[in-house]
């Protein structure tokens, strides 16, 4: 691991785990890149980063889960790069929750991606009122998605289309979507077996 300025890089890797007593002091940590060869981020490796704007993981193709609370509760995260992760496979719970900045987020190219975990971009609990201003998510490059958890999408008032087309998607959890007030289009696939809105 590598603190160089405002950076945080994972130098080399070669198939493990990053876990959250990996990381280094990251005070002023602006940015995280993973490098190839990183198959598994463990949970809570990364969150409670206050300074941190922006994450690219498109190096780290290796890469097959990220697990849940990661990206948590980091309050000037601005974007995220996930696009053409073609190994990933999950993304746990409670991913991006408390993000009040986010406004752009990639999965282009994630081809291998089958679930996602539940309140992936919100805390799904009560006692927080944070928003989340993200307009569109494009999970269309998503071919092998099949499910996604309770509350995924929870408190994002400015999101007006979901595009699911073509993926696989069979089932969708719980108040799937809840309190989001401009949404206008949600593109569903003929795979998916009912739908709770909430």
């Amino acid at each position: 691991i590598q603190k160089s300025q405002s950076t945080l890089k994972l130098l080399s890797a070669g198939g493990i785990e990053i876990c959250a007593n990996d990381s280094v002091n990251r005070d002023e940590i602006t940015s995280i890149e993973i490098p190839n060869g990183v198959t598994q981020i463990a949970e809570n490796a990364f969150s409670y980063d206050d300074d941190v704007v922006s994450i690219d993981l498109t190096n780290c193709i290796s890469l097959r889960k990220i697990g849940n609370w990661n990206f948590y509760d980091m309050p000037n995260l601005v974007s995220v790069n996930l696009s053409n992760l073609t190994n990933l496979m999950s993304i746990g719970d409670c991913c991006f929750g408390n993000v009040e900045k986010l406004t752009t987020v990639n999965f282009e190219g994630l081809t291998a991606l089958q679930t996602i975990g539940g309140s992936f971009f919100t805390w799904g609990g009560i006692s927080t009122n944070a928003e989340i201003p993200v307009a569109e998510l494009n999970f269309s490059d998503c071919v092998s998605l099949i499910s996604i958890g309770n509350n995924a999408f929870w408190n994002m008032p400015n999101l007006k289309e979901l595009d699911f087309t073509n993926t696989k998607l069979q089932s969708v959890g719980y108040k799937f979507i809840l309190r989001c007030d401009a949404l206008e289009t949600i593109k569903l696939p003929a795979t998916l077996n009912g739908l709770n809105i909430g």
